[in-house]
Parts: C-alpha cells; sequence; structure tokens
C-alpha cells in the first residue's frame, strides 16, 4: 500500500518536479541559449524570416535581458535591438495582475518594409523605458509610474495602397491612467504618397502628465502638456518656394507650448492654451498665445484668446451655438475681436507684392474692431471697423437676413470710408508716384447697399475734394431689371491721373433697362448720358450727349458733340437677332483734334463724313461696305483734303474680298474660302514652317502646297488719306505699288516699288522688288537707287538671291554717281544638323571700290549649342583688308574671334553707305571676343585711326585700347584707354557685375582732351569748339540707372560760330557732377567785351529716359556778335543784349521763359538768304530735290524742334540798327533803326512764333525790282512791322521815297526842274505784299494840285515810270523826255552801284540833272552826298553839296561852293532816345527870302507816353527781369 501512495505520490509529484526542474533549467545559460536557437529556428520558419537573438539572461524570479535581437527579411531589416530587459514581479502574476518594474528598450532600429500595407516605418530609438504598478487583466486597468522615450528617429512614410475598412467592433473597458510620458530629443517624420509633402516634428523635450483613458466611457483626460525647444516643418515639395510667409514650406523653432486640463468625453471638449511661444523662418514670431476653449453638443465657446507678436496684438471672444449655420430653428453666434497688426506682421504675407508697395506702406499697424452676432436667419454686423493710420479708415454697420437663401435674403449695411495716402496700393498695379493714375487723398465714400430677395439696390456718394460723385442703382436678378442714375459734379480727374491735363469734369447718366443679351428681341434699353464740363488743358469739352435705345430687336445711339476738340454726331441703327444683324453707322464730323485728345504726337485735326452699313449671319457670311467722304485734314503746316474712301468687303463659305478705293489708293484682295479657312490655312502653314526650321530643312513643296489663294493688288499715290497721313508724320512718296499671288499651283510670285521717297530731309528715288517661285526654289531680287539728278546722293544699290532648300543665297552690288561699282559681295547660308554655315562669295568681291582675294574656305559657323566659328581673310593687294577667323585652343570655350583690321580705309566705306557721315582714316587694329561654357564674355581690343577727320573736321590719330576680362563667376575687369596723337586723354578703370541687371564700378579721368576732336558733329559746322577739357567721374550702379559723381573742368575753351559772328569764351570753373546731376553754380560764359552769361542750375541725367533740366541764365550789356564780314558770315557786326531766362523740366518737354533786351548801341548786319525779298534766289527754293521721273520741285520739311515750349520776351531799343542784306554782294538791302517790344512764343504744335509791333524811327532801303534800277528809299519814322504770329510772314507798313528830280514842262514851252518824292508803300503781309507807288511834288505846288487830281492808279504809273527813266512823263509833259534824261538815270544808278560795291561802310551817292530852256540851253547839276556812322553808331557826319555847269547855269560858276549842308549828329545814350544835333544848309527854303544860309544846333528827345504825366517820370526799368508771362494752360505730360 506504501509503494501504492509512493507510486501515487511520484505520478502526482513528477509533474510538478519536472516543472521545477525545468524551471531551474532555464536558469541555465546553456539550456537557456539551447531553447532561445530552437524558439529563433521554429519562430524563423514559421514567419520566413531570418531572426535571432545574440544572448538572452533570465534571473529569479522573471528578470530577463535578451541582447543582439534581429528580425531580417531578404534584403531588408525589419528589426535590430541592442538589448531587451523587463523586471516583472512573479507573485502579483497568481491573481491576474502584472507589475512591471522595469522595461527597457536600447538601441532599437526598425523598418516595417512592406509588411504593412498603408505605410512603412523606419527608424531608430535610442532608448525606452516604463515602469508600472500594475496591469489588471481581470479588471482591464492599466496604471503606468512613467514612460520615457530619449533619442527617438521615426520615419513614416505613407502609402496610396487602399485597405478594406474593418467593420467590426469589440467592446473594451480598458482604463489606462498614466503618472507622466516624457520624450527627449525626438525626431518624427511623415511623408505622403510620391513625398508630395513631409512634415517634421521635433521635441526637444516634452511633459504629458496626469494621464486618465477610459475606453469604456470614451473619456480622456490630460493634467498637463509641457512642449520646449520643439520645432516643425511642413513642406509641399512640388511647389516652388517664395520668400516671406510660405504656405507650402513652414519652419517653426524654438516651439514651447504649455496646455493645462484637457478633458474630452464626446460631446464635451475642454483645453485651454497657456502659452504658446515660436519663431517661423519667414521671421513670424508668436512671443504669446492664450486660449480657453470649451465646446458641448450645443456650443462652442472660446471666451478671451489673445495672441502677441513684437509688432502686433490680437484679442477675440467667440461664443457659438453649433446649430448657428442650421436652416432651421438656427442657435446664435457672437464674436468680437479687436486686432492691432504692424507692418513687420503684415509684410511677412505680402513678400510677393511689388517692392514699392513694400516700402510706401505706412509704419503704421493695422487695426480691426468689430462685433458680428446672429445666425443664419439674421446676422447683425456692429462697429466693424478697419483702419490704417495715414491711409484709409473704413467702417460698417447693418445686418443681413436669410443669409443661405438668395430668394429670400434681406440686407442692409451702411458703409462708410476715408483715404488719406494710399500710394502704397496705387503700386499693386505698378504704378509709383510719377505714374499716370494714382489714388488721391481725402476720397470720403458714404453709402447704403441694401438686398430683397433677388433685388439689390445702391445708394453711394463719393466726393473729393470739391468733387461729388453720386451713384443711385437698382438691379433685379430674378427679372434682370436694372436702373442706374449716375452724377458726377466737379471731379477734378487731374487729382486721378497727374500727368494729363485732364481736370474738372461733370456729368450724368440715367439708365434702365431689362436683359442683357442685345441679340433677344425681349431685351430693353433707354440710357441718356451727358457732359456738361470736362476741362482739357485750356479746352473744355462741354456740350457732348449721348443716347440709346434697344426695343423689339433694334438698338439705335447717337453721340453728338459740340466743343472746341470734338464738334460733331456720330450715329448707329441696327436690327439685331439672334441670327443675323444689320447695321448702319454713320458719322458727321465737324471738327476732331486727334493731337490735342493726344491720339497722336504732331498736331493733327480732321474732318469727316462716314456711312458704313454692316451685315452678318454671326456665322460665316459678314458683309462691310461704306463710304467716307469730306475729308480734311489739318497738319502742323499744311492742310490735306483726300479723295472720298470707298470700301467693300465680304466673306462668305467659298471666296473672301475686300476693295478699297480713295482718290489714288487702291487696295484689291481676293482669295479662297471664308476667312476660316483663310485663317486656318495660315496656321497650318505657319506650323509647317516652325517644324522646317526646327528640323533645319526648308521643303518647299510642302509649304507650296499649304499656300492660300490669294491674289492682292494695292497701289498709294500721293492724294488720299494714307499718304497724308504719313506725310504728316514726315513720310512722303509719290507712288507705291504692291502685287502678291500665292497659290498652290503657282506658289508665292509678287513685286512691288517705291518712288520718291522723303523721310525727314532724306530722299530715296527707288525702291523696287521681285519675287517668284519655280519647281525647286524662291527667287528675289530689287533695287533701291538714286538718280542723277538727285541733289542729295546718287546711288545704285542692287541685291538678288533665292531661297534653297536648306538654306538661301543673297548677292549685293553698289554703283555710285559714275557708276563705278563700290561693293560686290554676297553670302551663302546653308543650315545643317548642327547649325549654320555661312560662305562669302564672290572669289574677288569689291570693298569701298577696292578689289579683295577671299579665301576659297571661307565660313562662318552658328551652331546650335551657340559656338560661333570663322575663317575669313579679306585682303587687298595693298595688303589693306580684314581677317576674321576663330581659335580652337581652349575647348572650354564657347566663342574665341578676332577681327583684324589692316589698313582699312574709312573713308572709301563711308562712301558707299548713303547718307552716313562721312569719316575719314586708316583703321587698324584687333578686336577679339572670348566667351566660356556659361556665356561670360571676355573683350578684348586694340583699334587706331590714322589722320581721322569726321564731316572733314579734323580730329586727328585716335587709338584705343580696351579690356574686359573675367574676374571671378559673376565680376568683370574693365580698363580702357583713349589716345589722341600719341597722348592720353581718356581712362576707365573698374569692374562690371553680371548678376541682375548688371553693375558697373568704375572711374572715368579725362586729361586735355581737345575739344576740336567733337567739331564735326555740329551741324553744317554751324558752330566750332577749342581748348581742352578735363575731368574725373565716378560710375556706379546699374547699366540702366547708373549714378555719377565728379566733376568736369574746361581750359582755354571757346565756342565760336563764324556764320554769325559769335564767340564764347568758358569759365574755368570746374562743373560738379554730383549723384547724376550735372551741377552749374554760376558757370560763366564770357562774350567778346568780357562781360559774363551766368548759368545756374543742374542737368539730372540720373533716369536716362527722363533726363531734366532746371537751369536760369543771366547777362547784362553782353556782346552776342562781334565780328567782321567773312565769306561764311551769316551775321555780323555788333550785337548788344540783356539776357535772363529759366529752363525747367524734362528734357524732351522743357518750358523755357526769359526776357531779351537789344540794346541801342546795336550795329548788326544780317544776310538774308530765304525771304521772299532775296534778289539772289527769287525763283529759287532753299532746299530743293527733283524726281528721276520728271522735273517737278519737292520740297523737303525740316523736322521742328520737338520738346520745348518757350516765351521769350524782345525788347528791341530804338537805337539798334540791324541791317538786313537781300543779296550776297548788299547792294542789295534793308538798313532800319527802331524798336519796340515784341514777344517771342515756341511750342511744338504751333511752332515758333513772334507777337508784337517794331517801330522804325529812321532807315533806307536799297531795292532793285525786275523792272526798276537799284533805288536808295529813305524809310519814313513810324513805318512799323507787326508780328502776329507767323515770323517770317508779318503785317507790313511801311513807307520809303527817294528825292528824284525831272524836268516839267512849263506852258510857256521851257523845263524847270522839279523835285518829286518818288516812293512805295508796302502793306499787308510779306508773303502776300500789297505795293502802292506814290509820287509827290512837295516844293512845286502846280504839279502838286496836278498830281493830287490824278487818281490813285495813274499816280502809280508815273512813279514807277520815274523809278525806271527818272522822267516825268505825264499827260502833255512828253516834251520832258530826251535821250539825256534817260542817259542820266542810267549814268546815276551805274555810279551808285559801283560805289556802294566799293564803299560798303559809308554811304555815298552822287547825281547829274540836266534842263534846257524854251532856247535850247541847257546846263548840267551835279550834286553829292557822303554820310558815315563812327562809335557804334553814336555819331553821325553827313556832308553834301554840288554844282553846275552850262551855258545857262542858274547861279552862275561864281558862287558855286562845292559843299551846300554839313549835318553832326550824336546820341546821349544808347537807347537813340536823345541826340544833339548841329548842321548848316546853304539853301535853304523861306517863305519871304526865298533860298537863305541856314546855321543851327539842336537837341532830339523821344519818349513813350500813355498820357502827359508820364513825359516827368522816372524811366528807370530792371533790364534783368522777366516780364510777367501768361502760362500755356495745355499740359504736355508734365511729371509732378
Amino acid at each position: 500500500m506504501k509503494k501504492v501512495f509512493w507510486a501515487i505520490g511520484i505520478v502526482l509529484l513528477s509533474p510538478i518536479l519536472l516543472f521545477i526542474i525545468l524551471t531551474i533549467l532555464l536558469y541555465m545559460p546553456p539550456v537557456q541559449n539551447w531553447a532561445v536557437q530552437k524558439a529563433v529556428s521554429v519562430a524563423s520558419e514559421a514567419t520566413g524570416m531570418d531572426i535571432g537573438v545574440g544572448r538572452i539572461s533570465l534571473k529569479f524570479p522573471l528578470d530577463l535581458k535578451v541582447e543582439q535581437v534581429s528580425v531580417v527579411q531578404q534584403p531588408d531589416t525589419i528589426a535590430s535591438v541592442g538589448n531587451i530587459i523587463t523586471d516583472v514581479q512573479l507573485m502579483p502574476l497568481f491573481s491576474g495582475n502584472v507589475v512591471i518594474d522595469a522595461f527597457e528598450i536600447n538601441d532599437a532600429k526598425v523598418n516595417t518594409a512592406n509588411m504593412i500595407a498603408t505605410a512603412s516605418v523606419s527608424g531608430t530609438v535610442r532608448h525606452f523605458a516604463m515602469a508600472s504598478r500594475g496591469i489588471n487583466l481581470n479588471e482591464e486597468t492599466v496604471e503606468l509610474n512613467g514612460a520615457h522615450i530619449d533619442g527617438a528617429r521615426l520615419e513614416v512614410h505613407l502609402n496610396d495602397t487602399i485597405v478594406p475598412e474593418d467593420t467590426t467592433t469589440t467592446k473594451t473597458m480598458w482604463k489606462i491612467k498614466a503618472d507622466s510620458l516624457v520624450v527627449n530629443s525626438t525626431l518624427l517624420t511623415l511623408l505622403m504618397p510620391g513625398d508630395t509633402m513631409m512634415v517634421n516634428t521635433y521635441m526637444g523635450r516634452a511633459a504629458v502628465g496626469d494621464v486618465l483613458i477610459d475606453l469604456g466611457r470614451e473619456a480622456y483626460s490630460v493634467g498637463y502638456v509641457r512642449l520646449h525647444n520643439g520645432a516643425v516643418a511642413y513642406d509641399l515639395t512640388n511647389q516652388p518656394q517664395i520668400e516671406g510667409f510660405d504656405y507650402n514650406h513652414i519652419s517653426i523653432s524654438s516651439l514651447n507650448l504649455g496646455i493645462d486640463s484637457i478633458f474630452f468625453k464626446a460631446p464635451e471638449l475642454k483645453l485651454n492654451v497657456c502659452d504658446l511661444r515660436m519663431k517661423e523662418k519667414s521671421g513670424l514670431e508668436i512671443t504669446h498665445l492664450h486660449c480657453p476653449v470649451v465646446m458641448d453638443s450645443m456650443r462652442l465657446m472660446v471666451p478671451g484668446m489673445r495672441l502677441a507678436t513684437p509688432y502686433s496684438d490680437v484679442k477675440a471672444a467667440v461664443t457659438m451655438d453649433l446649430n448657428a449655420f442650421d436652416e432651421r430653428n438656427p442657435g446664435v453666434m457672437d464674436a468680437n475681436m479687436m486686432a492691432s497688426i504692424g507692418k513687420s506682421d503684415v509684410m511677412l504675407f505680402c513678400q510677393t507684392m511689388p517692392k514699392a508697395f513694400i516700402n510706401r506702406y505706412p509704419n503704421w499697424p493695422l487695426t480691426i474692431d468689430g462685433d458680428v452676432s446672429g445666425n443664419m436667419k439674421r446676422m447683425d454686423v456692429e462697429r466693424f471697423s478697419v483702419s490704417l493710420p495715414t491711409a484709409f479708415t473704413i467702417d460698417a454697420d447693418g445686418y443681413a437676413e436669410n443669409v443661405t437663401d438668395m430668394k429670400s435674403l434681406l440686407a442692409n449695411l451702411d458703409v462708410s470710408a476715408k483715404t488719406y495716402d494710399l500710394g502704397f496700393a496705387t503700386a499693386l498695379a505698378g504704378m509709383d508716384e510719377k505714374s499716370a493714375v494714382r489714388i488721391p487723398a481725402g476720397i470720403t465714400l458714404d453709402g447704403n447697399l441694401n438686398a430683397d430677395g433677388m433685388r439689390y439696390t445702391a445708394d453711394m456718394i463719393m466726393r473729393q475734394d470739391s468733387g461729388r460723385i453720386a451713384l443711385n442703382g437698382l438691379f433685379d436678378m430674378e427679372a434682370q431689371l436694372y436702373e442706374a442714375v449716375l452724377d458726377v459734379d466737379s471731379v477734378n480727374i487731374n487729382n486721378f491721373m497727374p500727368n494729363d491735363s485732364l481736370y474738372h469734369f461733370s456729368g450724368n447718366v440715367t439708365a434702365h433697362g431689362k436683359g442683357f443679351d442685345f441679340f433677344d428681341k425681349r431685351t430693353l434699353l433707354t440710357a441718356k448720358a451727358e457732359i456738361t464740363q470736362f476741362i482739357y488743358g485750356s479746352w473744355n469739352l462741354n456740350d457732348v450727349k449721348a443716347d440709346a435705345n434697344v426695343a423689339d430687336g433694334r438698338a439705335q445711339v447717337n453721340i453728338v458733340s459740340h466743343n472746341q476738340l470734338a464738334d460733331g454726331t456720330v450715329g448707329l441703327d441696327a436690327l439685331i437677332d439672334t441670327s443675323r444683324v444689320d447695321a448702319t453707322f454713320s458719322t458727321d464730323l465737324r471738327k476732331a483734334d486727334f493731337y490735342r485728345l493726344r491720339i497722336v504726337e504732331k498736331p493733327l485735326t480732321t474732318s469727316i463724313c462716314a456711312h458704313i452699313d454692316v451685315a452678318s449671319d454671326l456665322n460665316q457670311y459678314h458683309k462691310l461696305e461704306g463710304s467716307l467722304s469730306d475729308i480734311t485734314l489739318r497738319g502742323e503746316k499744311k492742310t490735306f483734303r483726300p479723295a472720298d474712301i470707298t470700301v467693300d468687303m465680304l466673306t462668305r463659305t467659298d471666296t473672301t474680298w475686300a476693295k478699297l478705293n480713295s482718290g489714288n489708293l487702291e487696295l484689291d484682295l481676293k482669295a479662297s474660302g471664308g476667312y476660316m479657312t483663310l485663317i486656318d490655312q495660315v496656321t497650318a502653314l505657319g506650323d509647317e514652317m516652325v517644324r522646317q526650321l526646327e528640323q533645319k530643312v526648308i521643303d518647299q513643296p510642302r509649304l507650296r502646297e499649304l499656300l492660300p489663294t490669294v491674289k492682292m493688288h494695292f497701289y498709294c499715290g500721293n492724294d488720299n488719306p494714307f499718304a497724308g497721313m504719313l506725310r504728316a508724320k514726315g513720310l512722303e512718296f509719290d507712288d507705291l505699288t504692291l502685287n502678291i499671288n500665292t497659290s498652290p499651283a503657282k506658289g508665292l510670285n509678287g513685286d512691288g516699288h517705291l518712288y520718291s521717297l522723303i523721310s525727314d530731309s532724306l530722299q530715296i528715288d527707288t525702291v523696287a522688288f521681285k519675287i517668284f517661285q519655280d519647281d525647286k526654289n524662291v527667287h528675289y531680287s530689287g533695287q533701291v537707287r538714286n538718280n542723277y539728278k538727285n541733289k542729295q546722293f546718287v546711288f545704285n544699290a542692287l541685291f538678288d538671291g533665292m531661297i534653297l532648300e536648306r538654306g538661301a543665297e543673297l548677292n549685293a552690288r553698289y554703283y555710285d554717281a559714275e557708276n563705278v561699282l563700290g561693293v560686290k559681295l554676297g553670302a551663302i547660308a546653308e543650315v545643317i544638323d548642327s547649325g549654320i554655315n555661312v560662305r562669302l562669295q564672290p572669289m574677288r568681291p569689291v570693298l569701298g571700290y577696292k578689289e579683295f582675294n577671299l579665301n576659297s574656305d571661307n565660313f562662318v559657323y552658328l551652331g546650335a549649342d551657340k559656338k560661333i566659328k570663322a575663317k575669313i581673310d579679306l585682303i587687298a593687294d595693298d595688303g589693306t583688308g580684314v581677317k576674321i577667323y576663330s581659335e580652337e585652343q581652349d575647348p572650354t570655350l564657347l566663342q574665341d574671334i578676332t577681327v583684324s583690321l589692316n589698313k582699312f580705309d574709312l573713308e572709301k566705306i563711308t562712301a558707299v553707305i548713303p547718307y552716313s557721315p562721312r569719316v575719314t582714316g586708316l583703321l587698324n587694329g584687333d578686336f577679339r571676343v572670348l566667351q566660356d561654357a556659361e556665356e561670360n564674355i571676355q573683350l578684348l581690343s586694340d583699334l587706331g585711326i590714322r589722320n581721322m577727320t569726321y564731316e572733314k573736321c579734323p580730329v586727328g590719330n585716335l587709338n584705343s585700347e580696351f579690356v574686359y576680362l573675367l574676374k571671378d563667376e559673376n565680376t568683370h575687369i574693365v580698363d580702357a584707354h583713349i589716345y589722341h596723337n600719341n597722348n592720353e586723354v581718356g581712362v576707365l578703370s573698374g569692374s562690371y557685375l553680371t548678376e541682375g541687371k548688371g553693375y558697373l564700378d568704375a572711374m572715368f579721368d579725362i586729361v586735355r582732351l581737345p575739344m576740336y576732336t567733337v567739331n564735326g558733329l555740329a551741324p553744317d559746322q554751324l558752330f566750332a569748339m577749342n581748348g581742352y577739357a578735363d575731368g574725373r567721374v565716378a560710375i556706379k550702379g546699374p547699366l540702366d540707372k547708373f549714378i555719377v559723381d565728379g566733376e568736369l573742368k574746361l581750359d582755354s575753351a571757346n565756342l565760336v560760330s563764324e556764320p554769325y559772328g559769335v564767340k564764347f569764351r568758358f569759365d574755368t570753373t570746374p562743373i560738379k557732377v554730383e549723384k547724376s546731376n550735372l551741377v552749374f553754380n554760376n558757370f560763366t560764359m564770357f562774350g567778346n567785351n568780357n562781360n559774363p552769361l551766368s548759368i545756374n542750375g543742374n542737368i539730372n541725367f540720373a533716369n536716362l529716359d527722363q533726363i531734366t533740366m532746371k537751369m536760369s541764365m543771366r547777362a547784362q550789356d553782353y556782346l552776342l556778335v562781334d565780328s567782321k564780314q567773312t565769306r561764311r558770315s551769316i551775321a555780323y557786326g555788333k550785337a548788344f543784349v540783356n539776357f535772363f531766362a529759366s529752363v525747367n523740366g524734362q528734357l524732351e518737354n522743357l518750358k523755357m521763359m526769359g526776357k531779351l533786351d537789344v540794346l541801342g548801341k546795336t550795329n548788326l548786319t544780317y544776310i538774308l538768304k530765304d525771304s521772299p525779298l532775296n534778289t539772289d534766289d527769287q525763283l529759287k527754293d532753299l532746299v530743293t530735290f527733283t524726281d528721276f521721273k520728271d522735273t517737278a520741285i519737292v520740297e523737303v520739311e525740316r523736322p521742328p524742334l520737338n520738346g520745348l515750349d518757350m516765351t521769350m520776351m524782345l525788347n528791341v531799343e530804338p537805337g539798334a540798327r540791324i541791317m538786313c542784306a537781300l543779296n550776297a554782294d548788299q547792294s542789295n538791302y534793308v538798313n532800319l533803326e527802331g524798336g519796340g517790344e515784341l514777344r517771342m512764343v515756341y511750342n511744338p504744335m504751333d511752332d515758333l512764333q513772334l507777337f508784337g509791333r517794331y517801330t522804325l524811327n529812321q532807315g533806307e532801303m536799297k531795292y532793285e525790282l525786275p523792272i526798276i534800277p537799284l533805288k536808295t528809299f529813305k524809310i519814313q519814322e513810324g513805318s512799323y512791322i507787326e508780328f502776329t504770329g507767323d515770323i517770317m510772314n508779318p503785317r507790313l507798313n511801311l513807307t520809303a521815297t527817294e528825292e528824284v528830280k525831272a524836268l516839267v514842262a512849263a506852258e510857256t514851252g521851257n523845263s524847270r526842274t522839279v523835285l518829286f518824292n518818288c516812293g512805295v508803300k508796302v502793306s499787308q503781309t510779306l508773303s502776300n505784299m500789297g505795293l502802292e507807288f506814290t509820287l509827290d511834288a512837295p516844293e512845286d505846288m502846280t504839279v502838286k494840285n496836278e498830281l493830287a487830281a490824278m487818281s490813285l492808279e495813274q499816280r502809280g504809273k508815273l512813279a514807277v515810270t520815274m523809278l525806271t527813266t527818272g522822267m516825268y512823263l505825264a499827260d502833255g509833259n512828253t516834251g520832258g523826255f530826251s535821250m539825256n534824261n534817260a542817259l542820266n538815270s542810267f549814268l546815276q544808278s551805274e555810279i551808285n552801284n559801283i560805289t556802294k560795291s566799293a564803299l560798303r561802310t559809308v554811304d555815298l551817292s552822287l547825281g547829274l540833272d540836266q534842263s534846257s530852256d524854251a532856247a535850247g540851253n541847257t546846263h548840267t547839276d551835279y550834286s553829292f552826298k557822303f554820310a558815315k556812322r563812327f562809335w557804334n553808331n553814336r555819331f553821325n557826319f553827313v556832308i553834301g553839296g554840288k554844282f553846275s555847269s552850262g551855258n545857262d547855269s542858274p547861279t552862275g560858276n561864281q558862287d558855286n561852293t562845292f559843299i551846300d549842308n554839313v549835318s553832326l549828329e550824336y546820341r546821349l545814350d544808347q537807347t537813340a532816345m536823345r541826340y544833339v544835333r548841329l548842321f548848316y544848309n546853304k539853301e535853304a527854303d523861306d517863305l519871304l527870302e526865298d533860298r537863305i544860309s541856314e546855321y543851327g544846333a539842336g537837341f532830339v528827345w523821344r519818349k513813350k507816353m500813355d498820357n502827359l504825366s508820364d513825359l516827368f517820370k522816372s524811366n528807370k526799368t530792371n533790364m534783368l527781369r522777366p516780364a510777367t508771362l501768361r502760362r500755356d494752360t495745355i499740359k504736355t505730360n508734365e511729371k509732378k
């Protein structure tokens, strides 16, 4: 029995003993290792992975340590752990409670690879540890004492694999409580599929405590959350990065977060963010955020949120029912905000804005304050305000009901706004302070917006300055009804558009209608508009009215304008529906000033009548037919009245044509197919051409197949609107013809010519071309020619060539006036796979009349990789030539090209370039260009010109050396030297940065630069300079806006004009250059009397596109002209002036005002060459050209001086003497002494104008008419010349007489000598003079009465006869006719001619008078007169006399004293207003004593008076003070 018990005991204890033994064995290392290996083998086999465990250690009771654990799924390592340590209490396990004293994982690596379908996780965890008081498996509770993660780096890469959703649910009742969770130095990365988005989260130190998770109740609470030194990065990798705050690339650093008491149990949420601080890479920084949040099933509350940055402070509070946005029974919402947002924070979100916007944004915070309350049934906006100090304020107040239902919407909003400086806002549109449009300060807006269902109304009033705009409108969206009334009152448009001459505008518009589809017959519109005031410059564009009516498919529009710039009517009458439009456009425009309307740049007004009919089916059929008639184009100086214009255009599915006729203008175009077909054909042809160019081949047959069938003929003569428009722009021609035919059958064919082209002062007689296509190629040829009658430049240039399959050929020849070949050169360009190869031909080309040898293997290669290669040798037999070659020594260079010149004759080269300046000299040197793979360019040159002249002005020997070398990646060294006659005169040294727009930093030195080197630039060599220039300036900045500083100095410099007798000596004071301002600080130009002309001001060239000038000039008693006559003289003598002027504005829009006083001591002779009075050129024009086809004369008009608006007051003192020589030998002249006050005006529209009266004190005119011999006329005092605008066509009121003695027959048969005053009265204008010949006998009452009884015509005929023959040939007086008298008259004229030619500086005249009595006795009187002026005309000496001879001398020779009269006159001042006079007259007339001798002295005083009291007033005036000038109120793009 005992054995039985032993057996039973052994059986019962065996499992226990076995368990104990196994347990003991498990604590033995060999057994542990065997068990681990066995378990690893089974696990590897079961999972298909290579699982490995390095070593395991188990200590009693459950202290386990596993080392070197690895899980490998080829080729990836799924997991690798350095060691795992766990310490679990044994005894609590028996009660279902797991107490973990320690659990650690160290040096773990993980890579899930493809184990998880939706994501892959990879990374490392340096250390993880946790401890738990117990995990009660029975009660499903977990209590963690703490958890710690350190040094984790995990990356989660989401995949786009779709995994079916697990819809099964398992109820769990676990409760988890954690004292704390701490994370240190941990980085988590999340990557979206395709790496399109990446999120990085770094936690320097994070702590979460007092965590309670009740999964059964679904309740979660956290006692606190703390984060210190964290970072978050968010990147959308496929989006570009921008400056400032980048929503697609956010990077947050220095993140510190504090959250208290988080609680969530649906639907309740409580959260209290007590602090948040962070920095974003853009510069955004949050210094504090406090935000409590409370939400339940009914309401969301944020009772007090505050956000602060270094520059901003935002406070907000929100209370909102969660059903506030429900359509039925909505709750309420109440939100308010007070914010102050600083500029620095605003600019973080505006970095993509223009720089001008950022710079001009006010340095004040943007404030926002407002309350919003209500729900979708009714939303109230109260005291909502947005303000930016110095910029704007906006206030709004109102409500909206039924917001989600547009048909039931009820809304009312009151808006009030005011602007100050909105310059930063205009910058958003690319505008700046100088832009044409701006938003002015002082705009106020008050209005009301109202909505009632689909019906909207607006009542707005805007005020600016004294202007007002009122808008009252209604729009019913459902019914498509609208009404609007717009009233504008005195709005100054110049405040909005300061650069235009637009000022006050007043007008109104009223409109009402229904529908917007004007092709629908139900659409209605009635509108009226009126402009009651519109100030445009000095013009008032008022009285403009327009009305429009649309009803029942008919539209009518009428515009009527009656003002200074537009006078006429425009009308449109149309029938419209969805399938057809028939419209008639008509206008009767009596005047439209396109220049003052700023449509064109030169003065142009027009008048026109038009009638145009349009028909269309709105698909393929379109027709336009009409006429323009009664056309008048008024240009600057001419008026054109071209013929009527008729237009006929049609397009339909099978054909298209267009015909236009006007005078000698013809256009006839015909094409097969409708316009859509033509568009498709042209598009296909263009696409094919692009494709062939890309493939570097020209398939002409293929292109020919795609040609549309078109035939066009165009002819334009010189009498049509098109020619008139071009003529107004300075371009004229006689005949323009163009014929073009294209079709797939015949290809491209055409020809054309242009005859007598005149542009400015350039004339081309013939331009012709021809093009045709054969089966293989397109051939072309042409000619540009001036024939031998051309007065400018005679030449004949020919070219021809063809377009080949893989290239093109061009040949050119040039012949001069002698038909000598000057140029013969050609080229063949071939497209190859890698680029274009150009080869010159022929082998003996001609350049500049010289024959050159050309290498047979010449080429210029233009590679597709931008590489250029060349080998060209043009060498003449005398060694003259040019070589262009490339080097291949450095394979890293993209280009290495050298141009080498040897004895290149510039005179020959410029001789074959029509209208180029004439330059002579021999050019030698080398020019080398290098470019590397990064396309950085380097230049080296050494060029020289020996014995250079420019326009026949000597320049000398010029040499230059230039170096432009790469210094580093973006910087080049710049070094240039200029030599004149082997002396260095200019040095430029510095650097150039190629980044952006480029930046130059250089110094330019000028050393003794001879001023005469620039004389060739003066037109017609009217002036020349001498002396030297020195200076040193620094140049810094981008090339389009560099800054220049330094100074310039002139040494012994003079400005000389030989034709005008002018010579100025320049001051040696340096001229400063400060920030691209040429500063004149009392800079002086001395006249010949050493009196100064002072210049003050500056020229600003900082912006080369807008050079501005602000200058003033002043001179007193300035000797402007001081010269003797030379062969080139146009003016000589002495001219003294006082001068004051100011010049302001941009260079292309200068304003000049001033005063010029011509002093009385002026004695000037001007040789008049282009006046209607000129006796040398009475039948010639100044500049004429003769067309090669006929001898018609074509006048070439010089362009006006654009860009100057001048008003100059001219005061000519009465003593000023001006002589105008009417021919070269000065035998015909007008010698004037007088004065007056004149006003000279110049502007581009009105050209040069002169106003005022020039009154003559005395003068004489020596003039020879075609039938009247040379006579000397004395101009009577009080004659005048009145200028009314046109300076070359003044009004004349001149009376000039000559004393003529002639024999008059008496009734007794005897004849007596009578003194006649024979003269001419000139009236009307210079271009249309009225001449009246006068005759009087002041000393013979019988003849005087006889003349008075005659008609004006009879006296005129007698005067002409007397001036021609010297005889009085009245009716009954033919007895006085004798050959002796005619001969005497002829001899007297010839003698005076000889004396005047020999003695120009004195007045000497001789006379012969012969008379006879009834007995036949004759006697001869010989007379003379000698006059001379001295001392600048202040002293005048006159002496005269006569003696007689013959059988019947009246006085007897014994009484002849030879000298009969003497006169001495001295001017007391230069104004010729006070004289002293001494005189002696032997034969003075006396009523009692007949003839007596007379002696005397006199004092003459002249004075202008408005009344008698002016006689005793002082006449002192400030000669240099400019008169008050009336400015032109027309402004032309004046910058403010």
